[in-house]
């Protein structure tokens, strides 16, 4: 979502959300179970770029911990009446946190745009997000204007990026869940990491509230301190008030040069989503490029 949204969030951006789920950091070696990093063969240096990105969000999801059991919600905070200043902080992640906990699965629509601000230019893609706990997730997303076609897939084993038109799928085999440990992807929270993690790496802060879609919004920015390894500018996060889930993720990258947006609409929570969407085989005549640690 960039960047995977949703593992989303995400991841996300998520986000995205998840997002989603939204830069670069540093890759772990193809040794550590991670994606290489540098260009690959037969893409262009557009698509180079924009891949390792992907492989990075794909490496930092797999030290998403498990999310645990389903808990009550604590009380929650007051109604906004539309002032800034509402809600504190605390209060927007402990309900972000108790909506997570009961969090099985979620679906949406996607739409990603992505400004370059040096080269004026803009991208938009359109797809959708899958994600069951605790890491699962499936992300597909169309260039709206050349029509190629990008498949993330995250799986029990394997992280996949499948490019359909190029022939072409990377596999990286995933290292092992690791019971609280910290994830470098801010977009996995809301998803499969515990949201107050978020303050190990970020100053919080609440801008004023937003309406995006149907959806009145409390917008959370994220401005990333020292140690890091995800995101090399500020995000923030538009969480709906009703579910305490993110609708929308923006990335500011490259002092603010490239800027990407994660919207994500029509959202179902907890309804029936099977493994076998997360499991992927290349079909036949596909490039297939191998990076598992040996």
């Amino acid at each position: 979502m960039n960047r995977l949204t949703l593992a989303i969030f995400s991841w996300a951006g998520a986000a995205s959300l998840m997002g989603c789920l939204m830069a670069a950091p540093a890759l772990k070696d193809a040794a550590k179970g991670g994606f290489p990093s540098g260009p690959e063969p037969s893409l262009t240096p557009k698509e180079a770029a924009h891949s390792a990105e992907l492989r990075a969000a794909l490496s930092s999801v797999e030290r998403a911990a498990p999310a645990p059991a389903p808990q009550a919600a604590g009380p929650s905070a007051p109604e906004s009446s539309g002032r800034t200043g509402a809600e504190t902080v605390d209060q927007v992640l402990d309900n972000m946190e108790a909506a997570r906990k009961t969090l099985k699965t979620f679906k949406a629509e996607a739409a990603k745009v992505r400004r370059v601000e040096a080269l004026d230019e803009t991208e938009k893609f359109t797809g959708n997000i899958q994600f069951k706990t605790p890491r699962l997730l499936r992300l597909q997303l169309r260039n709206v204007e050349g029509g190629e076609e990008t498949i993330y897939i995250v799986g029990k084993t394997y992280g996949w990026i499948y490019r359909p038109q190029k022939k072409q799928a990377e596999r990286a085999k995933l290292a092992g869940l690791e019971e609280g440990g910290k994830s470098g992807n801010p977009l996995e929270y809301g998803l499969a990491q515990d949201i107050h993690n978020l303050r190990k790496g970020y100053t919080l802060k609440l801008l004023p509230p937003e309406k995006i879609g149907d959806a009145d919004t409390i917008p959370l920015e994220l401005t990333p301190e020292g140690g890091t390894s995800y995101a090399a500018g500020k995000l923030v996060f538009w969480i709906d008030r009703k579910t305490w889930l993110p609708v929308q993720v923006r990335e500011f990258k490259s002092n603010d040069e490239i800027i990407e947006t994660h919207t994500f609409s029509k959202i179902e929570v907890n309804t029936p989503v099977s493994d076998g969407v997360f499991e992927f085989k290349p079909p036949k005549g596909v490039d297939e490029i191998i990076t598992d640690a040996q």
